[in-house]
């Protein structure tokens, strides 16, 4: 689970052009976070700030640098990852949880049969 902020509108969408307009942003954001990642992990120290905290396989990480730590500690190097999908739910006026799925393309083979999650819970005191 990742706390990163998301340029995200403080409040509920009312109407069908605030939804859309929320959707893009949440995609717009998780293709950039997925893209940093697959690119250049060390670009992600910028998406989490001294209120962050990620948790990955049991451990949790509570500050930019040890969580840019564990993203570059991660073993698979070569990995891009094919975003299936991405949904979203509002927990507030002003946040909302973030979902994606998708598949885990390791040294450019397709068929490598490995599914990944990741959940956001995007802050917004970058508004």
């Amino acid at each position: 689970m990742s706390s990163s902020p998301l340029f995200f509108p403080h409040f509920y969408p009312n109407t069908k052009n605030q939804m859309d307009d929320v959707t893009k942003m949440v995609d717009s954001y998780v293709r950039h976070y997925f893209n940093n990642f697959d690119r250049d992990r060390a670009l992600l120290l910028k998406e989490f700030d001294k209120d962050s905290e990620f948790s990955c396989e049991g451990k949790t990480y509570n500050d930019p640098s040890s969580i840019l730590g564990a993203l570059l500690a991660l073993p698979h190097k070569n990995v891009y990852h094919k975003i299936t999908s991405i949904d979203f739910d509002f927990l507030s006026e002003i946040s909302c949880v973030v979902y994606v799925c998708g598949k885990q393309i390791h040294s450019g083979v397709v068929d490598s049969g490995l599914h990944f999650s990741q959940v956001f819970l995007p802050t917004p005191h970058r508004f």
